[in-house]
């Protein structure tokens, strides 16, 4: 399609591809769903004006999508069926902007990170029990980018307090005692930038 789409991110099994198509006349964007054959579309999100979705995630069968979206001046996690079927369903509400980044290989947690003039932190969010997101790392650095291990025993991201961007992993612990500080290990040298990714072992 012609039209225009941002943040694209493929299903797992890379038949269908998540997307962000903004109005500029309505003043928002939503989430919508494109089959990679055939390019049938599904719209999964509808805004209202100056409201917004943004940073889609696929759930590991690909059967689900989770997003952040702009509802009611709070900014909230949701998920869906990818095929449009049923409602969407408020995982966590918060009053700041989240970018969400991943959803775990075996679909335990949600990533997210959120920044502010304070600095940046990581969060893991669980998808069952309380919801309650548990905060992996916060310190005055911009921290964004957040992606658990398949194992779901580290949590890689990228970083600016070297000076610049750098790739740092730290390890992760949902039973941590609050608080707790972990300590990052920087793994690239020359800069680092974008998102990053896991191999599958």
């Amino acid at each position: 399609p012609r039209d225009l789409y941002n943040q694209p991110v493929f299903s797992p099994d890379a038949t269908k591809m998540a997307v962000i198509r903004p109005d500029l006349d309505k003043e928002n964007n939503d989430l919508w769903i494109i089959d990679v054959a055939t390019a049938r579309r599904t719209q999964l999100t509808t805004s209202e004006t100056r409201e917004g979705t943004n940073s889609p995630a696929w759930s590991p069968d690909g059967k689900l999508v989770a997003y952040v979206a702009l509802r009611k001046g709070f900014f909230g996690i949701y998920r869906r069926p990818a095929d449009g079927t049923g409602a969407e369903e408020l995982i966590y509400q918060g009053s700041f902007p989240i970018t969400l980044t991943d959803w775990s290989h075996d679909g335990k947690y949600l990533s997210y990170f959120a920044s502010d003039l304070t600095g940046g932190g990581l969060y893991a969010l669980p998808i069952d029990g309380d919801r309650k997101p548990v905060e992996v790392l916060r310190n005055k650095w911009q921290n964004a980018g957040p992606r658990l291990s398949p194992d779901n025993h580290f949590m890689a991201f990228a970083s600016n307090a070297s000076g610049r961007n750098e790739i740092y992993v730290v390890p992760f612990d949902p039973k941590a005692a609050a608080g707790s500080a972990p300590t990052p290990t920087q793994i690239s040298s020359e800069g680092g930038t974008g998102m990053t990714f896991w191999r599958k072992d």
